[in-house]
């Protein structure tokens, strides 16, 4: 059951050399922190190193820590892969910033999983109407920060999803 979809952004410090790159093909002398490997995600978002910058094959590091992720990102040129809800939530408190790059990184599909033919339990069931309760709530809200943050993620504008 698909709850939401969203895309992801290039990552840097604030002031990095390369902020201001418009294309990934200028980054492909890059080395690049994630928190996830490429084995685990191959279609996803490490269709960026396969399709973009294939023929570099840039350097690529996983940490496998948020926090240690962030840090990297902070203090070093290293860039990082992020979603967009991510990037709304954390990325100017981080001093982090998005490269306006003219690509768009692929789509992924959130969403719960369960067996075929088998009904979600009550607790899932309970998750998805907390879930979609969240969303009106922030939709309706006065605040524009946190307004954004879900307008970022494609399918929550309606507050329909998992229905």
């Amino acid at each position: 059951m698909p709850l939401f979809r969203t895309s992801s952004a290039v990552v840097a410090r604030e002031g990095h050399p390369l902020a201001d790159c418009r294309t990934l093909a200028d980054l492909r002398d890059v080395q690049w922190i994630l928190n996830w490997t490429l084995a685990n995600d191959p279609t996803q978002r490490g269709d960026v190193f396969s399709r973009y910058l294939q023929e570099t094959a840039p350097p690529v590091h996983v940490a496998h820590s948020m926090v240690i992720a962030m840090s990297l990102l902070r203090h070093t040129d290293m860039l990082g892969l992020m979603p967009w809800p991510l990037v709304k939530a954390v990325a100017s408190r981080e001093q982090l910033c998005v490269l306006p790059l003219a690509e768009t990184l692929n789509e992924s599909t959130v969403g719960l999983l369960s067996r075929r033919g088998t009904p979600f339990s009550a607790a899932a069931r309970c998750f998805i109407d907390c879930f979609n309760a969240v969303i009106r709530r922030v939709l309706d809200s006065d605040d524009p920060a946190r307004r954004r943050l879900f307008h970022s993620i494609d399918g929550l504008a309606t507050g329909d999803a998992g229905r």
